[in-house]
């Protein structure tokens, strides 16, 4: 069997990976423990997640109307279109209220 001697031992890695880690704060109140259940730092661009639902939404209702004052009658494409333009306003806005409630 082949063995490869590029591999660190134990005390190296280690040592490497101490030297690259993020270090916790001097602070005697922070602990490993604490520090590992504390929850995700999440970016400062959730209001650009909210902000593409909300647009979206009124696009959805700005083409809904826009069909209601333009349709002449009823076919079953115009029925197909309504569905699918009610359909993606509702999953926008399921997914909008979900993104606003959820506390992950």
């Amino acid at each position: 069997m082949k063995q490869n001697n590029d591999i660190f031992d134990d005390d190296e890695l280690r040592a490497l990976l101490m030297q690259n880690a993020d270090t916790p704060h001097d602070n005697p109140w922070f602990t490993r423990k604490v520090l590992n259940r504390l929850p995700e730092r999440h970016s400062g661009f959730g209001w650009i997640e909210n902000a593409t639902y909300l647009i979206g939404i009124i696009i959805c209702i700005a083409v809904i109307a826009y069909m209601a004052f333009t349709v002449k009658a009823i076919t079953p494409a115009v029925i197909m279109q309504y569905m699918a333009c009610g359909l993606t306003c509702m999953i926008l806005a399921v997914a909008f209220v979900y993104r606003s409630v959820s506390t992950d």
